[in-house]
């Protein structure tokens, strides 16, 4: 996390990225441990789950969000299709990856990290000058996805 910080503020973007994926397949690691490889009582496994399963919620977010950064620095065309298609993409892209993860990793935290935060980028694009309704609702579906497959998953929280 350190070395990513060090790169974002130089705008190393490119490197930025990829110490992100390194994170985020640490953490996914972790998480995977804590659930299922850690011989210890499922309390103790909870403390663990909690913060892990934020954090991994909070990189989950933070490496779509500094791919569009890098993206954008280098003025990538998007193949000449709509930056809407991309939004939508990226969100859905993240939106599965979090309902697996959840899912196969039992972490509730994970997942009410990733609704915060469709939350409050739909709150954003909702008050744009020009509101997209094709993205503001598949916003809405993830949003709702990850909140089903969330809830779904609380009855093997300390599992």
């Amino acid at each position: 996390n350190s070395a990513w910080l060090v790169a974002w503020h130089h705008e190393k973007l490119f490197y930025s990225v990829l110490l992100m994926i390194e994170l985020l397949l640490t953490l996914i690691e972790i998480n995977r441990r804590i659930s299922f490889d850690l011989p210890i009582s499922p309390q103790y496994r909870l403390y663990l789950k909690v913060p892990f399963g934020l954090y991994l919620g909070w990189i989950s977010i933070a490496i779509i969000a500094n791919i569009a950064a890098y993206l954008t620095k280098t003025e990538w065309d998007g193949f000449g299709l709509d930056p809407r298609f991309w939004q939508m993409f990226m969100v859905l892209f993240g939106t599965l990856i979090t309902c697996w993860s959840v899912f196969k990793l039992n972490n509730v935290a994970q997942g009410l990290v990733v609704l915060w935060a469709l939350g409050g980028i739909l709150m954003v694009r909702i008050n744009d000058a020009i509101p997209s309704l094709s993205v503001n609702l598949l916003i809405t579906f993830c949003a709702l996805l990850i909140l089903f497959t969330t809830l779904n998953r609380t009855k093997y929280w300390a599992v």
